[in-house]
């Protein structure tokens, strides 16, 4: 089908002063699946003369082609409404142009120097609607349904022993098993390292490990869609205001239904022994692995080989035991699961990181 673009020739000037513009319908060029896309401009009671005029202009230099500018009526709201024609969706943004040069739409306030902004923000609204009709998504602006079926990807556990391997081939090793692609540059490859991986992460959910392997190198896994709406797992560097993939997640269901075996009791004589010691003793005991925030540690200088502790002639649980250990060495636990359920301790520093 011919796309017919405006033509100047095509808009009349009435006698009030304001410019009447008629553009025929247009299919947004956002995409195959987008929806149309139309503005309506109204223009604000007492704005300058020739406003209008320049606005089309600047519409139509900024690539926005199906629009109309008109004067304003009584009723008109700024709104987005929704019709159809032929079975395809059209969308109606109903805009107002203020006597101060500035656009004001649903999706914000616009001036001439922003039409850019405008226009991305017309594409987002023809491929995924107006935003109070879209599905409810979460801090990585995933719906209910993708963020389940990335969750389920990221249960895949870490098929490869890793003790002792390269971080950096080890994160390849995990992404590259993963049912989606990743985007993962040059650079932060490097930035990742090569140095060995002290802890055997065989058998761990890949998104939990992946996460873990992140950290430390100070980088992190996004996981999100790609403009087809498909799943990508992006590694970025780590920032403040990122909402990154955890190190596993807090169970909702209390620590005795999650790990039972670390509430059995059991009678100890610890005498001068590593914090690490005890903490391979008690996971080869109760099969509950444990990783250590590496990052934590070291901003608090705590070798936890070095940090030894005692536990003389004491009958109590694991849970306790661990509990008082772990703050003679100025640790803490926390009692995680990773994406398949499966739980693990988190060794992290009393002190928070600042």
């Amino acid at each position: 089908m011919t796309r017919n673009r405006f033509s100047t020739a095509a808009w009349l000037f009435v006698a009030v002063g304001f410019l009447v513009s008629y553009a025929s319908p247009l299919r947004a060029q956002f995409g195959s699946q987008a929806a149309d896309v139309r503005l309506e401009i109204v223009v604000e009671t007492g704005a300058p003369v020739g406003i209008s005029q320049r606005w089309l202009q600047l519409l139509a230099s900024a690539g926005i082609e199906d629009f109309r500018i008109r004067s304003y009526r009584p009723g008109d709201e700024i709104a987005i409404g929704q019709s159809e024609l032929g079975g395809r969706k059209i969308y109606t943004v109903t805009a107002l142009l203020k006597a101060d040069n500035t656009l004001i739409t649903p999706g914000g306030r616009f001036r001439s120097s922003q039409l850019g902004s405008l226009r991305a923000w017309l594409q987002d609204v023809a491929r995924h609607g107006p935003p109070e009709s879209r599905p409810q998504t979460n801090a990585w602006g995933l719906t209910a349904e993708q963020f389940q079926v990335i969750h389920t990807d990221l249960a895949t556990p870490v098929a490869v022993s890793t003790k002792g391997k390269p971080r950096g081939e080890i994160i390849g090793a995990i992404l590259e098993r993963l049912q989606f692609p990743s985007d993962y540059d040059a650079a932060l490859r490097t930035a990742a390292g090569n140095d060995p991986v002290a802890e055997e992460l065989r058998g761990i959910a890949s998104g939990t490990a992946l996460a873990y392997l992140l950290r430390n190198p100070g980088l992190c896994l996004l996981p999100g869609v790609d403009a087809a709406g498909r799943p990508i797992y992006r590694i970025r560097r780590a920032q403040d205001d990122l909402k990154i993939w955890p190190v596993g997640w807090r169970p909702d269901k209390p620590a005795r239904d999650i790990a039972p075996q670390l509430y059995e009791f059991l009678t100890v004589n610890i005498e001068n022994v590593s914090i690490d010691t005890v903490l391979a003793a008690v996971s080869e005991k109760t099969d509950i692995p444990y990783l250590y925030d590496h990052y934590a540690l070291v901003r608090h200088d705590i070798d936890p080989q070095k940090a030894i502790v005692s536990a003389p002639n004491t009958r109590t649980t694991y849970s306790l035991l661990l509990k008082r250990l772990l703050f003679q060495a100025h640790l803490k636990m926390e009692l995680r699961i990773d994406e398949a359920d499966r739980p693990f301790l988190w060794i992290t520093s009393l002190k928070p990181i600042d």
